[in-house]
């Protein structure tokens, strides 16, 4: 019973023996959980290893598990059962009906977080306001859909749909179904999905009079007022005042449990004796697991710009807002467990503060972009919205996912932080897609962008503007040698040129003498943190022109959680223009023509391309063998496309590409032969580290470099098909061309 009182110690860990001499225990309290687990486990396969078991004490809750194997297969996760006749009584599991859910848990939540959070839940969120409202809600009380007019409260809902809809909304439909009654109607009523229409009915038990969603509110077959819809979706979820998430199966299963709505949800939840007197609850761990519904590309932003909302999962009823996480089988105000999604929250408060901070937007798109889309083209209609919202922070909007601000700095992407590449994303048929039914606005997947390519994108090195708190982590600052302009066709014609203003306004903003823009202050020397991150004995890795004064802003005072992969502080370089996110136009959720070629005049080299032999990185060599730089593929390394470049010779030492330089030697090693553009400079600012005495050292080292793209050609345009990087006096060295690039 002690351990279920632990409020502060979430470190504690019990070793209570062999697996396989569970059976022997004697303690009366103790057996039948102990010989329970035993048995849930043999036919697991594990029986024969020799495992310990271990339980870990967290506030209000216990941990059984095998030491070293923490799979949430082989976890129990243990709630001491809630007696509601002892008002004293330290247990937090409640005993759950096997059939139905407990609809008026909502309500409860609701009201409570409403008491204990106030504005403070999704105050960032809020800030994406709606000026004229869904263009269609569904009206629960007449069964109809009417003008989502500004102002009318609404229930969002948020859910997978399956590969093959039933229910596609046009114009003829919108006619009908304005009608009172109409959507009861045997004609409608049973094509649509049984999610909707039980989150139809779920919506008004607990008072709510109008629900949007998707395959009612959205109509197809305008294209132009279809891509209008897509831009404002995560304005729409941001400004729900609940959203279900229905996150089991797709939209054909239903939401199971609700009492004369659907059917019996059937759980089976474990509930032990333990002692004489009390029990002890399992709780289901899979909220660790991830579901389809969070695998899914269109999910993303409805989830991410929600910010309360009511899940359906592992047939239990949940809540998650921005200060809580509730459970139906937890006492209310139970908070024990973490998000059922770690997802970029801290990050995303960021942008929706205004800051167009680039690490930060790497972090949103990286989690988007590793998710799975039945169409490949939809990897852009389906975070439009977010995209969208995001133009109030950086100006000149979004081309095909870049910041059109940084946007020389942003072609610059790499896929994934380890080398693992990324999966080249393929247009298909989209189903029941005709001329009066065309889903979605016309979207290619142009080369350049990482629109094109499903996997991890990073920017290596941060674009110095935001501290970070990892000293050895290197800096760079861009500078622009082309002028970029895209167009929607090969041809060229008509143009529009893409400006990155970031750049050319940099000079301006790290001008110290100048007038602080409004909301930021300035402080005299390095910025300082107290926290543990920091590496002994080393300044902060400051750019050019940077160091005699830190910034602060008044709308960004935190440092995001540990948890969150963040090591940024509230300091900045210098300050930068922020967005007053309230105060924006509703034109700021325009998006510009999605154009997908782009053109310059840029210079070129022919130069080779090796391996390492011990690590297969690949490298760039100039014709007397010397590395040069470093190049990394598109591709995964699963296929085959890395063997496909020979290794160095034997005997060659390995070097990093700004260290002594190294001499293949023979002509006929010098590698696979590419063509190679540049697309952008850079200055590196790296601190050195001395291992003897496990430090980094100021000031920073300096290196220019050529940001370089592996390209190939067909039929007159160039695609990309990697990434690398060359020392600056090694790249001017060469026999440079002009070339008239167009990428696609």
């Amino acid at each position: 019973m002690q351990v279920f009182l632990t409020k502060d110690n979430d470190r504690l860990e019990l070793d209570l023996g062999p697996l396989a001499a569970l059976a022997d225990t004697t303690c009366l309290g103790h057996s039948p959980l102990l010989n329970a687990y035993r048995n849930a486990m043999l036919p697991l396969s594990y029986d024969d290893l020799p495992i310990r078991l271990s339980a870990k004490i967290k506030p209000g809750a216990v941990s059984l598990c095998p030491q070293g194997i923490p799979l949430p297969d082989l976890t129990w996760e243990l709630v001491l059962v809630n007696k509601e006749s002892d008002p004293d009584h330290i247990g937090t599991g409640c005993i759950l009906n096997a059939d139905w859910v407990d609809i008026g848990l909502i309500n409860q939540w609701r009201g409570r977080c409403r008491t204990l959070h106030g504005p403070k839940c999704g105050h960032a969120i809020q800030q994406v306001p709606l000026p004229t409202g869904p263009a269609w809600l569904i009206d629960l009380d007449n069964k109809c859909l009417v003008s989502g007019s500004a102002g009318k409260r609404f229930v969002a809902l948020s859910y997978t749909l399956g590969r093959y809809p039933g229910f596609i909304m046009n114009s003829e439909k919108l006619v009908l179904l304005q009608q009172p009654h109409a959507i009861s109607e045997p004609e409608f009523w049973g094509n649509i999905p049984p999610t909707i229409r039980h989150a139809m009915a779920l919506a008004s038990v607990i008072g709510e009079r109008y629900l949007w969603t998707d395959v009612l509110c959205i109509v197809h077959g305008d294209v132009a007022a279809t891509a209008a819809q897509l831009k404002l979706m995560s304005a729409i979820y941001a400004n729900a005042v609940l959203t279900v998430v229905a996150a089991d199966e797709d939209a054909q299963e239903g939401l199971l449990g609700l009492e004369n709505i659907s059917t019996s949800r059937n759980i089976n939840q474990p509930v032990l004796p333990f002692g004489s007197k009390e029990r002890i609850a399992v709780r289901d761990t899979n909220p660790l697991i991830y579901p389809v519904y969070h695998s899914r590309g269109w999910t993303y932003q409805e989830y991410l710009m929600s910010p309360r909302k009511v899940l359906f999962f592992e047939k239990q009823l949940h809540w998650e807002c921005e200060h809580a996480i509730w459970h139906e089988d937890q006492t209310p105000g139970t908070n024990i467990s973490q998000s059922f999604l770690p997802h970029p929250a801290p990050r995303l408060q960021v942008i929706l503060a205004g800051f167009p901070e680039l690490g930060s937007l790497e972090r949103v798109i990286s989690s988007y972009n590793t998710r799975n889309l039945a169409y490949d083209q939809d990897a852009l209609p389906a975070l439009t919205g977010l995209l969208s919202v995001f133009t109030r922070s950086f100006t000149g909007a979004f081309l095909y996912g870049l910041p059109e601000m940084f946007f020389d700095r942003a072609l610059g992407w790499h896929p994934a932080w380890k080398g693992a590449g990324s999966r080249r994303r393929t247009p298909r048929t989209l189903p029941n897609a005709t001329s009066t039914t065309s889903a979605l606005p016309e979207s290619s997947l142009p080369s350049w962008s990482w629109i094109g390519w499903q996997g991890e994108v990073s920017w290596p090195a941060r674009e110095a503007s935001r501290i970070d708190d990892n000293a050895g982590w290197p800096l760079a600052e861009t500078f622009p040698i082309t002028e970029w302009y895209t167009s929607r066709t090969p041809s060229g014609s008509p143009m529009r040129r893409v400006r990155s203003t970031w750049f050319e306004n940099r000079d301006a903003i790290k001008d110290h003498t100048r007038p602080l823009p409004l909301g930021w202050t300035r402080h005299e020397g390095h910025a300082y943190t107290l926290t543990n991150t920091r590496t002994k004995g080393v300044e902060y890795n400051y750019p050019e022109g940077c160091g005699r004064y830190h910034y602060k802003h008044r709308k960004l005072t935190y440092k995001e959680s540990s948890g969150q992969n963040s090591n940024l502080l509230d300091s900045w370089f210098h300050p930068i223009p922020v967005a007053d996110m309230r105060s924006s136009p509703p034109a700021a959720f325009t998006m510009p023509e999605q154009t997908p070629y782009l053109f310059c005049t840029t210079k070129r080299s022919f130069l080779w391309a090796r391996r390492d032999r011990k690590y297969g990185s690949l490298y760039i060599v100039n014709r007397s063998g010397q590395r040069i730089g470093a190049l990394q593929l598109q591709l995964k390394k699963e296929t085959r496309e890395i063997p496909a470049f020979p290794p160095e010779a034997e005997g060659v030492s390995e070097t990093h590409m700004h260290a002594e330089r190294n001499t293949l030697g023979r002509r006929d090693e010098l590698g696979r032969r590419i063509e190679l553009v540049a697309i952008n400079r850079q200055k590196m600012y790296v601190l050195a580290y001395d291992k003897e005495r496990d430090m980094y050292l100021d000031p920073p080292r300096v290196y220019e470099t050529y940001t370089v793209l592996w390209v190939e050609w067909e039929e007159g345009v160039a695609y990309r098909r990697g990434i690398g990087s060359v020392e600056s006096r090694a790249w001017e060295e060469q026999d440079l061309e002009d070339v008239s690039l167009v990428l696609g």
